[in-house]
């Protein structure tokens, strides 16, 4: 993955992680929520998010961390065991969505394995060819002996 691309999976994970953490309680807080008070479960969900995103704008391994938790996410929410689980469903969708296409963005145009590129490179010249060597018979070079 790109540096540029695993930044920004970090900056869209920790902002989905903000978002299932902190805007329920704050709503809570202000009077505006609907049944029962936030999940506990989705909180910490969503802490743990923020911290995968932090490990993942240094270590390209915690997108797989970040990918974890939002399919924990997303399957909490589908199964309905959580208040509000329409909104942790809809943030966890739309980030599994949005890293995916980050995903496909940061691998796109890459140049292969190490192996491919050095095997290419290789295989531009034939190891037993003279450069010197005319391409057709009798272009070339006159070596001043008659022909018989």
């Amino acid at each position: 993955m790109r540096r540029w691309a695993r930044i920004a999976t970090a900056g869209v994970s920790v902002l989905a992680g903000v978002l299932v953490a902190a805007v329920p309680h704050w709503l809570d807080a202000v009077g505006e929520a609907d049944d029962g008070h936030p999940s506990t479960l989705a909180t910490a969900l969503g802490i743990a998010l923020i911290a995968a995103g932090v490990l993942t704008a240094f270590v390209a391994g915690g997108y797989y961390l970040v990918i974890g938790i939002l399919v924990v996410l997303f399957a909490v929410a589908f199964w309905g065991d959580v208040a509000d689980d329409t909104y942790y469903g809809g943030v966890a969708g739309i980030t599994l969505v949005l890293i995916g296409l980050l995903s496909l963005l940061g691998r796109r145009g890459a140049r292969g394995t190490p192996a491919a590129r050095g095997a290419s490179a290789g295989a531009g010249a034939s190891p037993g060819a003279r450069s010197e060597a005319p391409s057709r018979p009798g272009e070339g070079p006159v070596d001043g002996a008659p022909r018989s």
